[in-house]
């Protein structure tokens, strides 16, 4: 697998196997609640479960720095093979274990583990994977290789969303409920075991051999002392894009879900507008991509931000009540999101040292989708229980401008992706 299109495919899928299993998590959520936390009031098991969705999120930052320093210290390939394995046994986790009805506490016990696995290795996982693309890509085409490791996101959210359409739409929510929800699970520990296969094969990159052979010693703490606003710019970006993804993928499910007459009357509606926007995302993401290399990352990932905070005031506005407005507060989100997440691999990891990307890349952006991402869906459904939405919007705006003016204002490492 030495051809570098092979080579950045195999790096991508595994951080789709992720993102597939987040959001089979969100979709089946209904039912998980039911599964696992049965209180007998809906809203209150919907915020249960998407509070074990948030105990995952809590111990990304251990994973990121665990993970992130065997990223720096032993190698992105050993990095990105030790964390697809634990993602995959997490979703398998979830797949196996009984509900509450069989073993009792057991049951949400084993859940909270199986999140907190899948949390550790997904806070290694996202540096490893951005780092390994931003060093093997070669310049002049970083947008668009880069650009890769969402689109397989987007596939495998398309994938997920689609199980969701179509078991709904086959099985109805009887049969989902009585155990289907437990087949996007199984699917993510297969493609997880996959994708193993396939990063064995993964060359080392060249930054991190040349790094390691220099002995130029590096710590992150010497990067926070010497640069504090490069690491506020990181973090502060890393908030933003984790609270936009799962705000936009899993939040908007929720809105619509609580709050549209038109997804209540038809169930389906909501996966199938969740799946043409997620469509609309992936075909965009390559266009943006070359954008970026034409006309600078940075460039394209404040115009994206911007875009986004306008589209997030406008989203408390309209009235959900008809199949086209649902479709619209799906897809005008993910369009700008595509414009974000092309080419933040590509971002992130030229503005710190090659010695120490893996360790700063996972605290970072481990706290960051700790406090701002993983809580999003249990905010927002908090936000509508008390009947304040609009404010989880204005929220979702207001980081996003923070975000934009930092990044915009920090020095890269190296070479400038603008």
């Amino acid at each position: 697998m030495s051809h570098p299109i092979l080579t950045h495919r195999a790096a991508a899928l595994g951080h789709a196997v992720e993102n597939f299993d987040w959001l089979a998590y969100s979709v089946f959520a209904g039912y998980i609640a039911a599964e696992f936390f049965p209180t007998g009031d809906t809203l209150t098991s919907l915020m249960a479960t998407f509070a074990t969705f948030a105990v995952g999120f809590f111990f990304r930052p251990l994973g990121g720095v665990v993970l992130g320093r065997f990223t720096d210290r032993v190698g992105r390939r050993p990095a990105l093979m030790l964390s697809i394995s634990m993602m995959a046994f997490g979703s398998l986790l979830i797949a196996v274990t009984p509900g509450y009805d069989a073993i009792g506490v057991f049951a949400p016990i084993l859940l909270v583990l199986a999140r907190a696995i899948q949390g550790f290795s997904g806070g290694g996982e996202v540096g490893a994977v951005f780092i390994y693309m931003a060093e093997s890509a070669p310049d002049g085409k970083k947008g668009r290789q880069v650009s890769f490791v969402y689109i397989a996101v987007g596939a495998a959210l398309l994938l997920a969303s689609s199980l969701g359409t179509v078991m709904t739409a086959t099985l109805g929510t009887d049969g989902v409920a009585n155990g289907a929800w437990r087949v996007p699970f199984v699917v993510g520990a297969i493609m997880g075991l996959v994708v193993l296969v396939m990063r064995r094969a993964l060359p080392e990159t060249d930054e991190f051999t040349n790094a390691t052979s220099t002995q130029r010693r590096v710590s992150f703490l010497s990067v926070v002392k010497e640069s504090p606003g490069r690491i506020f710019a990181i973090f502060i970006y890393s908030a933003a894009a984790s609270l936009l993804f799962y705000a936009i993928v899993s939040g908007t499910g929720v809105l619509v879900s609580a709050t549209s007459s038109a997804v209540q009357e038809t169930p389906s509606l909501a996966f199938t507008a969740m799946t043409v926007g997620i469509v609309v995302h992936v075909l965009l993401m390559y266009p943006f991509g070359a954008l970026a290399d034409r006309y600078g990352m940075i460039r394209t990932t404040v115009i994206g931000l911007v875009t986004i905070a306008v589209i997030s005031l406008l989203i408390p506005w309209i009235p959900l009540d008809t199949v086209v407005a649902v479709f619209l507060v799906y897809i005008l989100p993910m369009a700008a999101l595509a414009m974000i997440v092309s080419v933040l691999p590509a971002v992130l990891p030229p503005m710190i040292p090659a010695e120490v990307r893996g360790i700063t890349l996972g605290i970072c952006f481990g706290f960051a989708s700790a406090l701002f991402g993983g809580t999003a869906p249990y905010v927002l459904t908090y936000t509508i229980s008390v009947g304040i939405m609009p404010w989880f919007y204005i929220y979702v705006a207001a980081l996003s401008l923070v975000a934009a003016i930092a990044i915009s204002r920090t020095p890269r490492q190296g070479k400038d992706p603008e």
